[in-house]
């Protein structure tokens, strides 16, 4: 049974997000900075998934204009950019616990 496209993508933002959070810990354990790197490590996987998935839709069904293409990926940047924030003060706070 496959799982939500929406659904995998967050889950390897997740994986990826844990993955620089324990790299980024052994150089510098603010949390600000994991919040602006989880901000942006999500705006890039939004920007890259929903842009090849638009641009794939818009190749073969053309129900909608490349100017549609690229506001559902601005849209996406802005979605996955907030939540790799999220990800990133969660992580934050468990470098705070480390750091004390």
């Amino acid at each position: 049974m496959a799982g939500s496209p929406a659904g995998i993508q967050l889950a390897a933002l997740s994986t990826y997000s844990t993955g620089q959070r324990q790299r980024h810990l052994r150089i510098s354990p603010l949390p600000c900075r994991l919040l602006e790197r989880g901000l942006k490590i999500g705006a890039l996987v939004g920007l890259l998934v929903w842009l090849g998935a638009d641009l794939v839709l818009y190749g073969l069904f053309e129900f909608t204009t490349l100017i549609g293409v690229l506001a559902d990926s601005a849209s996406a940047i802005v979605q996955y950019g907030v939540a790799g924030a999220a990800i990133g003060a969660v992580a934050g706070m468990g470098a705070k616990a480390t750091a004390a």
